[in-house]
């Protein structure tokens, strides 16, 4: 191979690596949670189920596409709020001055607009 095959060759290798690694590192699929080799199966399926599905959801934007897995984690998932359901009503209390709230009801209209 040239120079310019190998550099392609190599930046998928890349790529892949760089998956892999959020996968078992953000996400924590690469931990043993049980002594129950199905168990740790499912929940590893589980936690890359749960990694694609926040991938997909953060297509919509630029801004959210290219966060770290582990940051979009912080400041999406770990949010002190409290779901609300009431009559046919669902509602999200969250901490007025949250710092990512903005960034987080964004997201959320995004979303229901899909």
């Amino acid at each position: 191979m040239n120079a310019i095959e190998l550099h392609e060759l190599y930046k998928q290798r890349s790529t892949s690596e760089t998956w892999i690694e959020q996968v078992k590192g953000h996400v924590m699929a690469g931990e043993t949670l049980t002594d129950d080799f199905w168990a740790n199966d499912i929940l590893w399926q589980l936690s890359v189920l749960a990694y694609n599905i926040s991938v997909m959801m953060r297509q919509r934007k630029s801004k959210f596409k290219k966060q770290e897995h582990r940051s979009f984690i912080d400041w999406f998932i770990a949010v002190p709020a409290k779901i609300i359901r009431s009559g046919h009503q669902t509602e999200l209390k969250m901490y007025e001055h949250h710092f990512y709230k903005s960034d987080w009801e964004e997201l959320d209209r995004l979303i229901e607009a899909a």
